[in-house]
């Protein structure tokens, strides 16, 4: 009788330890997924703004609560408070005409709320291995903004 429980019991716990992290992975890249859909949206209100103000913001923390930089500001809280990824730059050219986001998971949640970062531009969203160790300066992922040399940086990452 002890066997057989015993037996059930371990039997139990090698099916947990497969399924467990399967379950984290598939969560994970989930997780990603919407925070690369959050990061789409970002990116169409991003180009609305443009065409109604001719530039991009320079600071999205001062970004209005309604209308489309209400949809930026609920999307980019969403990514912070709700899927565990943090705002680690946000910057725009010297005229204002390119910007470049950069989202990662933040301290803590690496492989629990995802484990890549990734960069928006006008051209959309592109994943970026963070792990590549350069330790690059964020200006230079920007692909549209090096080409200006003069950039600014206007977001802390805390909205």
């Amino acid at each position: 009788m002890l066997t057989e429980i015993l037996l059930g019991f371990v039997l139990v716990a090698a099916m947990l330890a497969f399924a467990v992290p399967h379950f984290i992975k598939i969560r994970m890249r989930l997780n990603m997924g919407l925070v690369e859909q959050h990061l789409r949206v970002v990116g169409e209100q991003m180009t609305e703004l443009v065409k109604r103000d001719h530039a991009f913001p320079e600071d999205l923390s001062q970004l209005g609560r309604s209308g489309k930089e209400g949809v930026i500001f609920s999307s980019l809280e969403t990514i912070q408070d709700k899927k565990g990824y943090e705002i680690e730059g946000f910057q725009t050219s010297a005229r204002k005409t390119s910007y470049t986001l950069r989202v990662c998971p933040q301290k803590g949640k690496w492989g629990w709320a995802g484990d890549q970062c990734f960069i928006l531009d006008p051209q959309g969203v592109r994943p970026l291995n963070p792990w590549n160790g350069t330790g690059l300066a964020m200006n230079l992922f920007a692909k549209n903004v090096k080409e200006e040399a003069k950039t600014t940086s206007g977001f802390s990452g805390v909205l």
